[in-house]
């Protein structure tokens, strides 16, 4: 057997040179990145971003009572504490690890906030995190780009009506978005922005709930198009002004859309009738959640390349069959992706790792190990990753043995891909639902 596994490999490797890279079924490892609580009769316990470096953002309540804002970075959560209230809400992230959300004050007023690392000018109690809007009333931030520059909403007056406005914060001054033309809004909500300082958003009148999607190019804002439906949500942008989000179609219904040149293009779903797009890359790598049934009773976690809607269930290996990932919900520009569901049915925040081909154990490094485990399962059918097919084709052979060659050695930074198994508890069903309602009603 040793002789074999020796010839096999130096077949491969001397082959190397003569042959094109060999094309591998995208496969994730799944790091747990914690339990994920909710306050009773909330759902606000999320994933919201992640940068170039893997640092994640997301908001969890460890004790039920109140939420924080929280920063996960190599294998250890920071909490973000808040501007002298109980609550905060991690929003948005940059390169240089600057977390913008809001979060409650010392007088229980909603202001929008910038957390940076080794920050002093915060609030005394804080003095990493500054206080955006100190003066007024709610506000809120939603994004962060390279250079600092912000977007959010913050309430532009409270009497008789609450009216909200969308902003811009850059270089310490704030100003509020240009809306489209001849709309007659009343409220307007900004909810990302790239390096280019353009944001997109979405606007609303006094007498229409119908989201008005638009996009702000630096001087002017414009619409977008819709799917029919009338409604259009855009909730992220990358670099090259492509836009992802959902749009309700002619019959009602939610449906992820990317927009590129003006053109709003529907994603489809999983099967069911509902789907979101949350999240997207420079490489126009889109993430989100969609019902995979008739009954819009299960929701997954996409990938979607503008072509085809991919349920990241799908994506993952064996080793990870306890996860049931519900929805992601932010993907940088290496292919990690983060998002939540559930580990063995109690909520979770997940991170998916793409594996290298050949790692057939998911300990990021392909090594002898991955090559024994390719050895003993030679010929065989029905295999799966961790026995050696790294190609989806169903059958260990020479093209995963080649795949394996190609990356002898090569490492990446990844944690252990299984996490050990909590108390089971009940709730996996709230929290499809409420991921699904927090789409809908996402501003």
């Amino acid at each position: 057997m040793k002789r074999r596994k020796q010839l096999l490999f130096a077949a491969a490797t001397a082959a190397l040179p003569a042959v094109h890279a060999v094309v591998c079924r995208a496969e994730y490892a799944v790091i747990d990145l914690g339990a994920q609580t909710n306050v009773a009769g909330s759902m606000s316990a999320k994933v919201t971003a992640i940068n170039a470096a893997g640092q994640v953002t997301l908001t969890n309540s460890p004790d039920g009572t109140v939420y924080h804002g929280y920063l996960y970075n190599a294998g250890s959560t920071l909490d973000l504490g808040t501007l002298g209230g109980a609550n905060s809400y991690a929003e948005g992230i940059n390169g240089a690890g600057q977390v913008v959300g809001r979060s409650t004050t010392t007088g229980g007023v909603s202001h929008a906030f910038l957390w940076t690392p080794g920050g002093t000018s915060g609030v005394p109690s804080n003095p990493q995190m500054v206080d955006l809007i100190a003066s007024g009333g709610p506000s809120e931030a939603t994004g962060i780009n390279s250079t600092g520059q912000i977007v959010g909403n913050y309430a532009t007056s409270q009497f008789p009506f609450e009216t909200d406005s969308a902003y811009i914060y850059s270089n310490g001054t704030v100003m509020r978005l240009p809306l489209p033309t001849g709309g007659g809004y009343t409220n307007s909500y900004a909810y990302a922005i790239n390096d280019s300082g353009h944001a997109v958003g979405a606007a609303f009148t006094a007498l229409s709930p119908l989201a008005d999607g638009f996009f702000y190019d630096g001087s002017r804002s414009t619409r977008l198009g819709t799917l029919g439906g009338g409604s259009t949500m855009p909730l992220t942008l990358n670099n090259s002004d492509a836009i992802a989000g959902y749009s309700t179609t002619v019959d009602g219904y939610d449906h992820a859309f990317l927009s590129t040149s003006g053109t709003v293009m529907d994603l489809g779903t999983l099967g069911g009738h509902y789907s979101y797009a949350i999240g997207i890359n420079n490489h126009n790598s889109i993430v989100g959640g969609s019902f995979t049934d008739f009954n819009d009773s299960i929701y997954h976690a996409f990938i979607d390349d503008g072509t085809t809607m991919t349920d990241l269930n799908s994506l993952i290996t064996s080793r990870a069959s306890s996860w049931v990932l519900n929805e992601a919900d932010a993907v940088n520009d290496n292919g990690v992706i983060v998002g939540t569901g559930t580990l063995s049915g109690q909520q979770h925040a997940f991170m998916l790792k793409p594996l290298v081909a050949g790692d057939a154990n998911a300990d990021g490094i392909v090594n002898f190990s991955d090559l024994l485990t390719l050895a003993q399962h030679y010929n065989q059918t029905g295999a799966t990753w961790e026995e050696g097919d790294f190609n989806g084709d169903g059958i260990v052979n020479f093209s995963d043995l080649l795949a394996l060659a190609q990356h002898y050695n090569q490492q990446m930074s990844l944690q252990a891909t299984l996490a050990a198994v909590p108390e089971p508890v009940s709730g996996a069903a709230a929290l499809v639902a409420g991921l699904a309602l927090l789409r809908r009603r996402r501003a």
